[in-house]
């Protein structure tokens, strides 16, 4: 598991706790997403949104 995919569980749940309607297909979308680098110009920048998300 690469460290970004660390960061998405918990956005996940986070984002879940907000009221925003997430399920298993949208995790592992997301999962699929990030492992394949599809949509992912810059990872960094991705990690970042993901710390400045989770607080």
């Amino acid at each position: 598991m690469i460290e970004t995919e660390s960061f998405l569980l918990p956005l996940f749940h986070e984002l879940r706790k907000q009221g925003v309607p997430l399920g298993i297909s949208e995790y592992l979308l997301a999962l699929k997403s990030i492992r394949e680098g599809i949509g992912i110009e810059d990872i960094d920048r991705l990690e970042r949104f993901f710390k400045i998300t989770l607080g």
